[in-house]
């Protein structure tokens, strides 16, 4: 993911030493790569220093933070459904400001999306059984 100024990039790290989110900055003057978080994969910036994470964990339900890349604070974002976690994929807007992603609380893939700070879901599809389920999402 890059930060919408175009100073950083989020990449996840994959390999047989682990995984884990790094940090890097880019033009003239920019620091070294760092290590933000190992689990963590990103989603993207919702602004210049604030980057959306998901969680990877081995199991249990998927987890959204928004994580501060100056602080290192770390702020969980409510995305249930009906009781029901979300499902990868999930997509930030360009302005950082929505989340969209896939959940089924009824048993029946549709998108949603969110305000950043997981307030305000909405459906942005209602399939019934037996007709459709959503495969995939982005925004733009």
């Amino acid at each position: 993911s890059l930060a919408p100024d175009g100073s950083t990039l989020a990449v996840y790290r994959f390999d047989r030493s682990g995984s884990g989110t790094w940090i890097v900055g880019l033009g003239a003057g920019a620091s070294a790569p760092r290590e933000l978080s190992a689990g963590v994969i990103p989603v993207g910036f919702a602004d210049r220093v604030t980057l959306v994470v998901r969680s990877a964990p081995a199991s249990g339900p998927l987890t959204l933070n928004r994580v501060s890349l100056t602080g290192g604070d770390s702020i969980a974002i409510p995305l249930a459904v009906g009781g029901v976690s979300p499902t990868t994929p999930i997509a930030l807007a360009p302005a950082g400001r929505q989340i969209a992603y896939l959940a089924a609380p009824d048993g029946i893939t549709n998108a949603y999306v969110v305000n950043a700070d997981g307030s305000g879901a909405e459906p942005l599809t209602s399939f019934g059984p037996d007709t459709f389920e959503v495969a995939g999402i982005t925004l733009s």
